[in-house]
């Protein structure tokens, strides 16, 4: 088993995770966030003595339930990894999964379109022993699985909150949700169809001239087999998967459901479940590091008509704490430890 390597984080400049990129993706998650949580205060017109007095008033028992179910999410996206990892290397680990899993988080929280979650994903897995593309089939699935629950739940989301006639914002929330029905379409084609795939790139001119383009082919050729055999013989760990990634949302949902309680504010359960399951749909397609300033915005245009504007900003400072800061600040801590043992003599 090869061992993290601080080079292997960033070992092109091209790479997403290169220390430029890194660099920038810090620099718009601080400025979109601060904008973001700037316009939430002057909608709300709340002073930071006032905010202040209201997140130091919250309920600790409430906020100890977010930090449980921020936990337990966090446990549940490395088992994902986990239960298709162990199909191509039975020597995987659960705490491997969670590591790959806090990669993802901190990655795709400091990079420009958040896309340095997979290479940092790749990284983890390859570190442990997965055969190049039997780790693209493993994040191939993951992240399909991801976007289907998404599409899922916030399809769901949006078709309950229509039913009952509570949808102000239906025309802008469906565009992102095609977006995201998109996104998943791409996804499928790529894992349920990866035959097309290579044979698009057969049909590439120049392809099978050149020995760049036979690895392309040959690694092509290998993920198309890693993926089939997922199809036939593993379809219970591409279910399991998918679940855990439905459970992952629900669990992100009812992290909400605690952050506003810890506030005093008691909402209908399902309407609140519902407007965060489109909130989620809508984070994942956005641009900005971990979806910040998008996230703080449509906080406001979804649950305005749930959280009361006096505790609209101390709700969105506490909701993104546990659903997305948490997690990049433990990404941080993984990476900084890997890269740490990986400069000791042995490591």
């Amino acid at each position: 088993m090869t061992h993290l390597l601080p080079e292997d984080l960033h070992q092109e400049q091209q790479s997403p995770l290169s220390p430029r990129n890194v660099a920038i993706g810090i620099g718009l998650f601080l400025v979109f966030t601060a904008a973001g949580l700037a316009a939430v205060a002057w909608w709300a017109s709340r002073s930071d003595a006032e905010v202040i007095s209201e997140l130091t008033h919250a309920s600790r028992n409430f906020l100890l339930v977010a930090l449980l179910l921020t936990v337990l999410e966090a446990i549940a996206g490395g088992f994902r990894i986990w239960v298709l990892a162990r199909e191509t290397l039975p020597g995987f680990r659960i705490r491997d999964g969670l590591r790959t899993h806090l990669y993802l988080l901190f990655a795709a929280g400091v990079t420009p379109m958040q896309l340095g979650g997979g290479p940092a994903q790749y990284i983890v897995l390859r570190s442990r022993g997965l055969k190049p593309h039997d780790a693209l089939a493993v994040l191939s699935i993951s992240w399909v699985g991801g976007m289907v629950a998404l599409a899922l739940l916030g399809g769901g989301g949006m078709a309950y909150l229509a039913a009952a006639g509570r949808i102000d914002i239906g025309a802008i929330v469906g565009t992102l949700l095609f977006t995201v029905g998109f996104l998943v379409g791409i996804g499928l084609a790529i894992t349920v169809f990866p035959s097309t795939v290579t044979r698009l790139l057969h049909g590439v001119k120049g392809m099978r001239r050149g020995r760049v383009g036979h690895r392309i082919l040959r690694a092509a050729a290998r993920y198309r087999r890693t993926i089939h055999l997922f199809g036939q013989s593993k379809r219970t760990a591409w279910a399991i998967n998918t679940g855990i990634n439905i459970l992952m949302v629900l669990l992100r949902g009812a992290t909400g459901l605690a952050v506003a309680a810890s506030l005093g504010i008691l909402f209908p359960p399902l309407e609140g479940m519902a407007r965060q399951m489109i909130q989620f749909a809508v984070i994942s397609v956005a641009p900005s590091p971990a979806g910040s300033g998008v996230a703080e915005l449509t906080t406001v245009g979804l649950m305005s008509s749930l959280v009361p504007a006096s505790v609209m900003l101390a709700y969105t400072v506490l909701w993104r704490v546990f659903t997305s800061y948490m997690g990049v600040f433990a990404g941080a801590f993984a990476v900084v430890r890997d890269l740490v043992a990986s400069g000791r003599p042995g490591g």
